[in-house]
């Protein structure tokens, strides 16, 4: 059974699920309501107004897992920096093959690595701004939600890639990452 939309519930007053308690209009996005499971939490946990980022996934605060997924997608913006900089771990990326024998990267993937750890630290502000940890700006939530369910596809596009690499650390490391990456955008796109 799908949860009702804020909406839905501020404007009847009724309660229309076993989860929402009470209801009362907020006009900056509107409705907060009360959880059965935890009083003291705002939002009525559908993930569709402001303060019901702070849901709690079953038993487990989304701003936590936001917050675990960031530190991942940290320690890859690092690695990839790393790569981009000359660092000779070339033979734990891009599937060992462009490794020259220094270990180091050719330009054209040193460069790959900078965007990638750009992209990367572009997707720490998505999952930060989706559960109100910093500001979303003018973006909407469903975009940034829309935007959460397309990095949980490239993560988990990225765990085939890293399953099929030629080092341990590419293979396991960074396999294992990147579908825990996956899983976690996944949790955040559905609060």
């Amino acid at each position: 059974m799908s949860r009702p939309s804020c909406s839905a519930v501020a404007r009847t007053g009724r309660r229309q699920h076993p989860d929402v308690v009470q209801t009362s209009h907020v006009p900056d996005h509107g409705c907060q309501s009360t959880s059965r499971s935890d009083p003291h939490r705002g939002g009525c946990g559908t993930g569709r107004c402001g303060d019901a980022m702070t849901w709690k996934h079953r038993g487990v605060d989304i701003q936590v897992v936001a917050a675990l997924a960031s530190a991942l997608m940290a320690l890859a913006a690092a690695f990839q920096l790393g790569l981009a900089a000359g660092a000779p771990w070339g033979v734990a990326a891009y599937g060992g093959r462009a490794a020259l024998g220094d270990g180091t990267l050719p330009v054209a993937y040193r460069f790959g690595s900078g965007v990638a750890a750009l992209v990367l630290l572009g997707a720490i502000w998505v999952v930060l701004a989706s559960v109100s940890i910093v500001g979303r700006g003018p973006t909407s939530s469903a975009f940034t939600t829309v935007l959460l369910w397309c990095l949980a596809a490239l993560f988990a596009l990225n765990t085939l890639g890293n399953a099929r690499g030629r080092h341990p650390l590419e293979r396991w490391g960074g396999g294992t990452v990147t579908a825990v990456l996956s899983v976690l955008c996944v949790l955040i796109a559905a609060n």
